[in-house]
């Protein structure tokens, strides 16, 4: 008998054949463990990639014309919403991302509502020519508000050509939220191989009464699991290097140490 012969006839190889063919046959493992891994990664990857834009709602509640009132009747855009007249100050910005300021005016208690309901971030109000700002100190979307109106406030054209400041966005490979995605899915993958991929295995041929007729045969219990365990550290390996192709094809993903770890 030659050696090829040999392994074909081999209980071992025999086992892992039938249990890689059972496994590979399932719609369900091809479609949890190798399409559904690349579709989230590829979604929630671009949907965090993507450059995101901020808004904010000021609420302007003046009796008398401030510096602000000024430079919105040269950078705001009037526009039409639910609540009424608004205007729109938008500051591109190529680096950080859009900025945009939503101005409508108001009456002091319905903006104090406003902004209790959290539909207003700042609140604007007029002392002396000066602009006063109300916004709530433990709530980080008011203060954001707070510090980029302000700032624009003070000096409108620097922040409008923001993108000729010397900023340099950090998006080296590695910090990338894409870059902490994929090694999660790949455990995730390892987690629920290891849960429900042999266990669950184990009991549904148990109930379906399968494994009673295996273990009247002359096989080995040690095979048997050697046969699973065997097919899926080979799934495992298979659908982590389609999910690495993809994530280096579309984000340009690297891995970043030993590849054999």
């Amino acid at each position: 008998m030659s050696i090829k012969e040999s392994i074909r006839t081999n209980q071992l190889y025999q086992l892992f054949k039938t249990q890689f063919l059972l496994t590979i046959r399932e719609p369900e493992v091809l479609f949890w463990g190798m399409i559904f891994p690349v579709l989230i990664s590829i979604g929630l990857g671009l949907a965090f990639t993507q450059q995101t834009e901020s808004k904010f709602n000021v609420i302007l509640v003046e009796k008398n014309k401030t510096e602000l009132d000024s430079l919105l009747h040269i950078y705001g855009k009037n526009a039409q919403s639910k609540e009424g007249n608004i205007l729109n100050w938008k500051i591109s910005n190529k680096e950080l991302g859009n900025t945009v300021f939503k101005f409508s005016q108001s009456d002091w208690n319905s903006a104090i509502i406003s902004l209790k309901r959290g539909e207003a971030d700042v609140i604007v109000t007029d002392s002396l020519g000066k602009a006063i700002y109300h916004f709530d100190p433990l709530n980080s979307q008011s203060q954001l508000a707070y510090m980029k109106l302000s700032a624009l406030v003070k000096s409108p054209d620097s922040t409008m050509n923001a993108e000729n400041t010397n900023i340099e966005p950090l998006t080296l490979l590695g910090v990338r939220y894409i870059d902490f995605l994929i090694p999660g899915l790949i455990a995730f993958g390892l987690m629920s191989s290891i849960m429900w991929g042999i266990s669950y295995t184990i009991i549904e041929r148990r109930s379906q009464k399968l494994l009673r007729r295996m273990v009247a045969t002359p096989m080995k219990k040690s095979n048997f699991l050697f046969a699973l365990m065997f097919v899926r550290i080979l799934m495992n390996v298979v659908e982590s290097l389609i999910l690495l192709f993809f994530a280096w094809l579309i984000f340009d993903i690297h891995i970043q140490g030993n590849i054999g770890a």
